[in-house]
């Protein structure tokens, strides 16, 4: 990785749960876009993944010793049954633990290959059994709304995929959902310091989408038919079409509802991941901000009147600075979902 671009953020804010056990029409294959018109986003969501199975990612010492480390686990893997029962959640799985007279069968995945062990609890200090492992088994957060697909029934948020903080991994989705959640306050981003947008989930939860893939392009969920109230629709840009110069950046930060903020695209890759590099010029954006934060991952992008793309990262050393997806390859993330 380049030394300049060498501290970079994922821009989903997230906050994570540990339990201490211990084909589309609209792109063709050849990557031309149509002329059909999507519901562009911009609005601030609420996010709640969980996982298909539970995720290690981290051990811990019991009375000096560790039965996951020693039944050959490892930071990453994904536990998927236990004792030939699938693993849904950490209780399910703290109860198996607890209530275990002795063995416990385990098949795991470890980098989409499946292996067996067996776990073998020891009693901490209080009598209960442990096996020395943090687990985690859903992901929630605050991320934005890039388009509406009405003709595909889907929303699609974020630009990047959702991976687990503490081990890299891709968060394997078993079931999770897009939902509409209140902007409590905006932390500015600081040289060094990204903000975020901090956000509460509403009592009364509006869900715009039911999340089926979780892909390198972006969250795609199938759409429960909510839309904004204000609708704008726009077309889609093919990479060849962008081009370093003054862009929009849409997201709801100050209080009137999504709006379009200045940006300037300061270099375009070519289609690649990391696709062009954005920069905030908007002075009210960077007066409510400092430039991107947090849970502006999927904020769309309007170039010449059409979606080229959404925000995803922040240069943490410049977070006037960001990377953008371009939208033909979020797109293009549909043909490889069945």
């Amino acid at each position: 990785m380049k030394k300049r671009f060498a501290a970079i953020l994922i821009i989903l804010t997230l906050v994570y749960v540990s339990a201490d056990y211990s084909r589309d029409a609209s792109v063709s294959a050849s990557g031309n876009i149509d002329n059909y018109e999507y519901v562009l986003g911009g609005n601030v969501v609420g996010i709640k993944l969980y996982g298909r199975g539970l995720i290690l990612v981290d051990f811990k010492e019991i009375s000096g010793e560790n039965p996951a480390l020693k039944a050959g686990l490892c930071k990453g893997d994904i536990l998927l049954s236990a004792n030939g029962t699938d693993i849904k959640n950490t209780d399910s799985f703290i109860e198996t633990v607890i209530t275990s007279p002795g063995e416990i069968a385990i098949t795991a995945d470890r980098n989409g290959e499946l292996f067996e062990t067996v776990l073998i609890p020891i009693k901490d200090e209080s009598g209960i059994n442990r096996v020395g492992m943090w687990v985690r088994d859903s992901i929630a957060g605050v991320g934005t709304v890039t388009f509406y697909d009405e003709r595909g029934g889907r929303v699609v948020t974020l630009g990047h995929s959702v991976s687990d903080s503490d081990t890299g991994r891709r968060f394997g989705v078993r079931k999770g959902y897009i939902t509409d959640c209140d902007v409590v306050s905006v932390e500015k981003s600081e040289e060094g310091a990204p903000g975020e947008i901090v956000g509460k989930f509403t009592e009364d939860e509006k869900i715009y989408g039911y999340i089926t893939e979780n892909t390198a392009g972006g969250l795609f969920a199938n759409s429960s038919g909510i839309l904004p109230v204000d609708e704008v629709k726009v077309k889609t840009a093919s990479s060849r079409e962008v081009k370093d110069g003054e862009a929009f950046l849409y997201t709801e930060l100050g209080g009137d509802g999504v709006k379009p903020y200045k940006v300037e695209i300061k270099k375009v890759f070519g289609r690649a991941k990391g696709d062009m590099i954005v920069t905030v010029t908007d002075d009210e954006l960077l007066s409510l901000t400092g430039g991107i934060v947090q849970g502006m991952s999927g904020s769309p992008l309007i170039q010449n009147g059409k979606l080229i793309g959404a925000v995803t990262h922040v240069f943490v050393n410049d977070p006037t600075r960001g990377y953008g997806i371009f939208i033909e390859n979020m797109l293009s993330e549909t043909e490889k979902i069945k």
